[in-house]
Formats: structure tokens, C-alpha cells, sequence
């Protein structure tokens, strides 16, 4: 054997060996890596449009509460219509809304008020500062 074939030989099987390491490092240490962040990264991004979706529904519940019973209490300041209040200022209807404390009021103070609040001062507080804004 001559020392071209020796060398070509040597040349052919240093590249193999390079080929075959440099492909099970990246089988075995860089596919499995790139995987795991990818995955981080999917996770993370769902994690983020799920608790952008989560302020979103608060802020429309927000806003429905907010809105719920509007024409209704307009109505009820024009007519005083009791069975308005009946109907609409229930323990559960209030919880629903997520309210401890609703007031209608018109030009001569507090037309009625609906208080959850532990401390009636709290309520007396709302009540003077609406009359003075009044």
C-alpha cells in the first residue's frame, strides 16, 4: 500500500469520525436542548394568552356589573317603583355583581341604599360626602 492510498485512507476515516461525533452531539446533546426550550417557550406564551384572557373576562365582568341594571335604576329614580329595588338589590344578586355597598340617589340625597359593610361609619362617610358633592 502506498503512502497516497495511506493517507487518503486516514483523511476518508478522520472525516467519518469527525461526521459520526459531530452528529451524535447533536442528536444527543442538541435536539434535546433546542426541544426543551421550545417547549418552554410554547408554555410560557400560552401561560401569557391565558392570563391576558383572565384580565380580559375581569374586565368585561367588570364592566357588565357596572352597567347591569342601569335603565332599570334610572327607571326607579324617575318612578321610585319598589319592586324594582325588590328584584334587583338581593344578598345574591349583589354577590353576583361582587358589591357590598349600592346607592341611588338623586337631588335630595340617598334615594335607598343597599350595605354589606361592616362598619356602618363607612356607610355614614359615602352618605356625607355625596351630600356635600350634592
Amino acid at each position: 500500500m502506498r503512502l497516497q492510498s495511506k493517507t487518503t485512507i486516514s483523511i476518508l476515516l478522520i472525516v467519518i469520525a469527525f461526521v459520526l461525533i459531530i452528529s451524535s452531539e447533536q442528536i444527543l446533546l442538541v435536539l434535546p436542548r433546542f426541544e426543551s426550550i421550545n417547549i418552554e417557550k410554547a408554555t410560557n406564551t400560552v401561560d401569557e394568552g391565558l392570563r391576558v384572557m383572565e384580565d380580559e373576562i375581569d374586565n368585561i365582568a367588570i364592566t357588565v356589573s357596572d352597567y347591569a341594571v342601569w335603565d332599570d335604576t334610572y327607571n326607579y329614580t324617575k318612578n321610585r317603583d319598589e319592586a324594582f329595588i325588590q328584584a334587583n338589590f338581593t344578598d345574591e344578586a349583589m354577590d353576583n355583581l361582587n358589591m357590598s355597598f349600592a346607592g341611588v340617589y338623586g337631588k335630595d340625597g340617598f334615594l335607598f341604599f343597599y350595605d354589606t359593610f361592616e362598619d356602618s361609619q363607612q356607610t355614614e362617610t359615602i352618605k356625607k360626602r355625596n351630600r356635600q358633592s350634592l
